[in-house]
């Protein structure tokens, strides 16, 4: 359960919640399940925090700092995510659906049972990205670099993947290759 006061603090606006973050650098930040939807969060300083379960369809993230973020089950659905920065973090079934994710470095991030359906992913860096159980049904994944990332159970049916690295990329059980 999120904690109430710094869901307030984030809704006092970005300028307000980056300062008080600045004073309490190593405050443990608990926005779960938080409803952000269509909230504009550019330049937010969100490192470390636990999303789990949020609620950010729409939201603006653009240039927010995600670094080990936990959005496991969170909705990012519809969103631009083009060019961010996700280093760490966690994406259990998290709901990128129709998101665009374009030229984005998601290596070795965990996107086990996400949902990427119509996910725009070209030319997209998902090297080493555990992508088991996830559902990929019409993604975009145009010139992805998909070398040695594990597909295992996932269902790429309708996907576009021309131009793609697959290159030791694990496969097995996979829909739709």
């Amino acid at each position: 359960m999120a904690e109430q006061e710094q869901v307030d603090r984030l809704k006092q606006g970005v300028q307000a919640w980056n300062a008080w973050r600045k004073q309490h650098p190593t405050m443990y930040i608990d926005l779960t399940g938080v409803h952000l939807d269509s909230a504009n969060l550019s330049d937010a300083h969100l490192s470390s925090a636990f999303l789990n379960e949020a609620h950010l369809d729409s939201a603006n993230l653009t240039d927010a700092n995600l670094t080990d973020v936990n959005l496991n089950g969170a909705d990012l659905s519809g969103m631009d995510l083009r060019n961010i920065y996700l280093p760490r973090g966690g994406f259990l079934a998290t709901n990128f659906s129709h998101a665009d994710l374009r030229e984005t470095d998601l290596s070795y991030l965990i996107f086990d049972r996400a949902n990427l359906q119509g996910t725009i992913l070209q030319g997209t860096r998902l090297q080493h990205a555990n992508l088991s159980d996830a559902d990929l049904t019409g993604a975009d994944l145009t010139n992805a670099y998909l070398h040695d990332a594990n597909f295992t159970g996932a269902n790429l049916t309708n996907a576009k993947l021309d131009g793609t690295n697959l290159q030791g990329a694990h496969t097995e059980g996979a829909i739709g290759l």
